[in-house]
């Protein structure tokens, strides 16, 4: 893991917020599309069977996955499988419409047990046992080296900055299937009080990490697509950023704040010097979600490279 992480530096030189500061408005961070939380289970592109009868299959894998989500729903959904394989003949379509069926159910239930024992009980059928197995999908750490160095600026002051952006590593594991990665979750936000974690003030529930632009969500086997889900600005970058008019904190000390799509007014945006601990949850299309707990720890200090800046800020894996 030692290696994963290359020092990054790019410089960027970013017309930062003057036309906005010459004309007095403020300009909102990139705030991206809200990733949809509806459902829909189609058959892959590649059907060897019919595909009017896969339709209307996952037309009912839709309506299920949808559905409340009752007691018994573990036995349901193995009379669901049981029904699938003798509609649809073709293993891997039947194995990709269940998995996905799992992978919708477990982004509204957040069970992981559940989730892991229905995975087990499709691997252990013959049916899927015999077809392209889904891809495996982890979220990883550098603890070492948590974080990468870029430089950022103001082209016509003249001025420049590093900027340090906190990342994971969302890694394909598998050697056959291409990932599919539909967005990335931040929760379970606590800070340590005292003795004691208490959770985040002011929390929203569905806040997601933006996907990186020049990254696709199609992850080759093997391959891995490095997710910044936290980045630290020096004061005058805030200012010049006009993020002491947006943003919750002290714009006159550095900030370490997590890259959300869209950042809700009632949510403190800003990670106070201190401990915290928060969840990282990759949902995927075609596999079951990864998730990482992480803990942070920041002395509230900014320095100019990477080798200080590692002595100030501590991400370790709790998993």
């Amino acid at each position: 893991m030692n290696q994963l992480i290359r020092h990054q530096v790019r410089c960027e030189v970013l017309f930062l917020a003057m036309l906005p500061l010459l004309s007095g408005c403020v300009s909102w961070p990139s705030l991206g599309s809200r990733p949809s939380s509806e459902c829909q289970i189609v058959p892959p592109e590649k059907l060897e069977s019919d595909r009017e009868v896969a339709l209307k299959v996952a037309a009912d894998l839709t309506a299920f996955a949808t559905a409340p989500i009752k007691a018994n729903f573990e036995n349901a959904f193995k009379e669901k499988a049981t029904q699938t394989f003798r509609a649809v003949p073709d293993d891997y379509a039947a194995c990709y419409m269940l998995l996905k069926t799992i992978t919708c159910v477990s982004e509204r239930s957040n069970n992981k047990a559940m989730t892991g024992r229905l995975v087990d009980y499709l691997n252990q059928t013959n049916a899927c046992k015999g077809a392209d197995t889904p891809p495996t999908a982890r979220i990883e750490l550098d603890s070492e080296k948590p974080c990468v160095r870029e430089v950022a600026g103001n082209d016509l002051t003249r001025e420049f900055w590093n900027v340090y952006y906190c990342q994971v590593y969302v890694h394909n594991a598998s050697d056959r299937s291409v990932l599919n990665a539909r967005h990335m979750k931040l929760g379970d936000l606590h800070q340590l009080e005292g003795d004691r974690f208490v959770p985040w003030p002011n929390v929203v529930e569905e806040a997601f990490v933006e996907w990186p632009a020049d990254k696709s969500r199609s992850i080759p086997p093997g391959d891995k697509v490095p997710v910044s889900f936290a980045r630290i600005f020096p004061p005058e970058l805030q200012r010049i950023r006009g993020e002491d008019r947006q943003f919750s904190g002290d714009p006159n000390a550095p900030q370490i704040r997590f890259m959300i799509q869209r950042w809700h007014r009632v949510m403190t945006s800003h990670v106070d010097p201190g401990t915290h601990r928060f969840k990282l949850t990759t949902f995927f299309e075609n596999a079951p979600p990864a998730e990482a707990n992480l803990e942070l720890e920041w002395s509230g200090r900014y320095r100019d490279s990477v080798e200080a800046m590692v002595e100030d800020i501590h991400i370790r894996s709790l998993d």
